[in-house]
């Protein structure tokens, strides 16, 4: 019987995560990032204008017809993770907008067109999950305090994704975690509110 409460806590916890945590950072990316003027309340249109930036964070390590001072960038985003946000319109050559599509040295690439490369037409914030949103979040112009405050939410998903049960977690740990994720939470709920008072 003692095994029955911390299982139900923890998944109290995975329900508070995804059902209110999760509504929360949607709305703060909405609120901070998609209702900026450049972007027309469109996450289409974020996407769109943030390609080139986005599209370095998966293909990290050779220019696209798009750069103009090409740096090597870490890489921070997986193949499963970009093609989630676009999709190639073909996968034949398209005429390059910037007049200068693919390079091709000695049979290797050395510059990618990136305009056969189009945002998926259907999403919306609804169709990210915490660390996604967390990621697009992150590359964007948000202050250190909601930077921290959206890697808290994210270290706080990964540490209950990752449990190896619902059983993973002693009591005190779970209060932990449940202080932390509502604490996180309403921060991040008042900067959305404060965001939408001020509009």
């Amino acid at each position: 019987m003692s095994d029955v409460l911390p299982s139900k806590k923890f998944l109290q916890l995975i329900e508070v995560l995804f059902d209110v945590s999760a509504t929360v950072v949607r709305e703060f990316a909405n609120c901070k990032v998609i209702r900026l003027p450049e972007y027309s309340n469109s996450f289409i249109k974020f996407l769109d204008l943030n390609k080139h930036k986005l599209y370095h964070k998966w293909e990290n390590d050779t220019p696209c017809c798009h750069c103009n001072n090409f740096k090597n960038l870490p890489h921070e985003m997986t193949s499963t993770k970009f093609y989630m946000l676009y999709q190639k319109i073909s996968d034949r050559p398209i005429e390059c907008i910037k007049r200068k599509g693919v390079v091709m040295k000695n049979g290797c690439i050395k510059q990618y067109c990136i305009c056969n490369i189009i945002p998926q037409q259907m999403i919306t914030l609804d169709d990210m999950d915490i660390s996604m949103l967390a990621f697009l979040l992150r590359n964007s112009n948000l202050t250190e305090s909601q930077v921290k405050c959206i890697d808290n939410l994210t270290e706080l998903r990964n540490i209950l994704c990752h449990a190896r049960s619902t059983f993973s977690f002693p009591d005190v740990k779970l209060e932990n975690v449940k202080t932390r994720l509502l604490y996180y939470t309403r921060k991040l709920a008042r900067m959305s509110i404060r965001n939408i008072i001020h509009q």
